[in-house]
């Protein structure tokens, strides 16, 4: 499996799949320094107890929602509504993660370039075929997305602007774009 995660308590795992992808590059310390860096990003933002909060809350309103409507059908649409809804702010943290592994990699000497390497290889590797689906449930942005947005960093960071954060309407504009195109 090509993944890397952390837990909450900040440790950084690398799966055996992402390191055999990692250890064929030539720039492979500069694309684990991306992966180290995203990770890290989200122990430091506390994504993963964020994550756990939003859907306690979401799953708890599909199940009040299928028990006052006394509707299998009304509570399995809450659920699917409250997928969507929580994988929407997963999404988010993970473009807050990237921007995190880029500027840890860039202030400790690696090159930031690497990320887009990766993201590239990674979508190479097979993103998963339907869009649409992953658009609205995916806990991960779509890796085109990601590449744009790691472009535009890059970009911000050569010419010494501070890189922006993107809005949640700028996020779901642009997953809305990428389903479009599918």
């Amino acid at each position: 499996m090509v993944n890397a995660f952390a837990l909450p308590d900040g440790r950084i795992y690398v799966m055996l799949g992402l390191a055999r992808l990692l250890q064929d590059s030539p720039r492979s310390d500069d694309e684990l320094a991306f992966v180290v860096g995203h990770e890290l990003t989200h122990v430091v933002e506390h994504h993963s107890a964020q994550q756990q909060q939003k859907a306690t809350e979401a799953g708890l309103l599909a199940v009040i929602l299928g028990a006052v409507t006394k509707s299998d059908a009304v509570g399995s649409l809450g659920s699917y509504g409250a997928s969507a809804y929580v994988s929407s702010f997963s999404r988010k943290d993970e473009y807050a993660a990237d921007k995190g592994g880029v500027l840890a990699m860039s202030r400790a000497a690696y090159d930031p370039r690497a990320a887009v390497t990766l993201l590239n290889r990674l979508k190479a590797g097979g993103e998963g075929k339907n869009k649409t689906v992953n658009g609205w449930f995916g806990s991960h942005p779509l890796t085109e997305n990601r590449i744009d947005r790691v472009k535009e960093m890059i970009s911000d960071l050569q010419d010494g602007r501070e890189l922006k954060d993107r809005s949640a309407r700028d996020l779901e504009r642009d997953d809305r774009e990428a389903r479009g195109r599918n």
